[in-house]
């Protein structure tokens, strides 16, 4: 056993001695990472990207909407820089790079929308990326629907009033009506039929103006369904009572003007509620309430320090694992180690121990760090340790294995780089999992930053034990790995010893 231990301790000491040997090395490692990330977060805005927009205004305006408040909304989603009047002129502005979103908006906007058509908001960009596209298509949206809110609330404001007009106009007509009850003289009829024209009149610009609500909206929808429907009866049955009046047979039909007058008392009463009611309550009834539990959420500096740690530290374990194995093949160790009373076991355990020790060391540095960009520490201390030696071991593995099946030193390097750039787009840390198709799960899933991630966001970020799987997967990784290796160093043994 004695000898067991001397055996291992002396790779130990041999890997201990050659890291110590370049401190630059070290101190690049450690302090790399903090000086990014304290870059980062000392020039970095927001995540929300600017784009360029362009606005083709007609030169002749547009009937019943001013421009500028229609700037003041672009800038809240764009940078404005020039407005023109030509369709044309913003096109060569968008094909020599000058701006990135071309907007038109169309001269007949309002004409359109009052003969009950929809009209268009032209954007136009010339994106290659994905994201930003996908930026300029959400913010557009936005934009179109503020846009939309604001022009319902000036019709439902130009309908309230309208409304408050036809209240007068209906007690006129009711007065009428009663009075042509008592005595139908032709001067009575006269003024009958010009009280009626004059409400109907009302009545059709008030049908006009209403704002349509949707159904899911629930008892405002029904409270607008009613105006609109009781204020068609009206109009129906005032065309009718014209119609007799013209034809002379109102004298058969008195019972019919006291309904009216009644439909009339009723619609006014829902004029009333109409009225009463606020605007944006009609045209956005509902509204969000949101909270954060936690009072507000982390920097984005401060969101992705644990995930810089946990790829420092995968990266790091991976480099110095993938250079281990190569380096004492290609100095002829193996033919050494042939007649040496050494086994594969004490060459992997104690460049393993060597390895965590220094990694450790990096990372508990660098931890503290960035603590000084004001990031939170984990709260279990232990478990925080414990995860960083798993994911070391886990990262050890995959490096030791990339050193096995390669036969130089450039070899592993680009496997090593090969791992970081998957480990970069497969394990979360710069795209969320959930936009994978299963397809991709098995390569998260075998990457140690995967589970290391989520293990170091949990602990430092949400102050909560990491979930099961991610010890299962760290040690799973690190068994399968570690196994490979045993197995092919066995066997390139025998090779040699053959």
């Amino acid at each position: 056993m004695r000898a067991w231990l001397t055996r291992t301790l002396s790779f130990f000491l041999k890997e201990i001695h050659e890291i110590r040997r370049q401190p630059k090395l070290i101190l690049s490692l450690i302090a790399g990472p903090f000086f990014v990330l304290a870059l980062f977060g000392a020039t970095f805005e927001s995540s929300r990207p600017s784009f360029r927009t362009v606005l083709v205004w007609p030169e002749e305006g547009v009937p019943g909407v001013q421009q500028g408040p229609i700037e003041f909304l672009i800038q809240r989603n764009f940078d404005l820089v020039a407005v023109v009047p030509d369709r044309d002129e913003a096109m060569q502005m968008l094909e020599e790079g000058d701006v990135d979103v071309v907007q038109v908006i169309p001269s007949d906007l309002i004409a359109k929308v009052e003969r009950g058509e929809r009209p268009e908001i032209e954007v136009v960009s010339h994106a290659v990326d994905p994201t930003a596209e996908s930026w300029i298509q959400s913010l557009m949206f936005n934009q179109v629907n503020i846009l939309n809110r604001l022009l319902l609330l000036e019709r439902t404001g130009q309908a309230q009033e309208q409304a408050v007009t036809i209240k007068v106009e209906m007690r006129d007509a009711q007065n009428t009506l009663s009075e042509l009850e008592v005595n139908l003289t032709p001067e009575r009829k006269e003024q009958a039929e010009s009280s009626i024209q004059t409400l109907q009149n009302a009545l059709t610009l008030l049908i006009a103006l209403l704002p349509p609500v949707p159904e899911e909206e629930g008892d405002m929808s029904a409270r607008v369904d009613t105006l609109r429907s009781e204020t068609m009866l009206i109009l129906s049955d005032l065309i009718r009572l014209q119609e007799m009046i013209e034809s002379g047979t109102i004298e058969t039909e008195t019972e019919r003007l006291s309904s009216i007058n009644e439909r009339l008392s009723g619609l006014e009463s829902t004029i009333d509620i109409f009225i009463n009611l606020p605007p944006e309550a009609i045209v956005a009834p509902i509204q969000p309430s949101y909270l954060n539990v936690r009072g507000q959420p982390f920097s984005l500096v401060v969101y992705y320090a644990p995930g810089v740690l946990a790829l420092l530290i995968q990266h790091l374990a991976i480099t110095l694992g993938a250079m281990a194995l190569v380096r004492e093949k290609l100095m002829g160790s193996f033919e050494m180690f042939r007649i040496a009373p050494v086994k594969i076991p004490h060459l992997i355990i104690g460049k393993t121990f060597a390895y965590s020790v220094y990694v450790f060391v990096a990372s508990a540095a660098l931890a503290f760090l960035l603590r000084l960009l004001n990031v939170p520490f984990a709260s279990d201390m232990l478990l925080f340790f414990l995860l960083i030696f798993l994911l070391t071991l886990a990262s050890l593995g995959i490096g030791f294995l990339i050193s096995a099946v390669s036969g130089s030193d450039s070899q592993a390097i680009q496997l090593t780089m090969l791992v970081l750039l998957l480990s970069i787009f497969f394990s979360g840390f710069f795209l969320p999992l959930s936009g994978f198709r299963e397809l991709a799960m098995p390569v998260t899933l075998i990457l140690p930053l995967t589970h290391g991630l989520r293990g170091m966001q949990e602990l430092m970020l949400v102050g909560r034990p990491p979930d099961p799987s991610v010890w299962i997967g760290l040690i799973l990784i690190a068994v399968g790995s570690y196994s490979l290796v045993l197995f092919l160093l066995h066997r390139s043994f025998k090779k040699v010893i053959s």
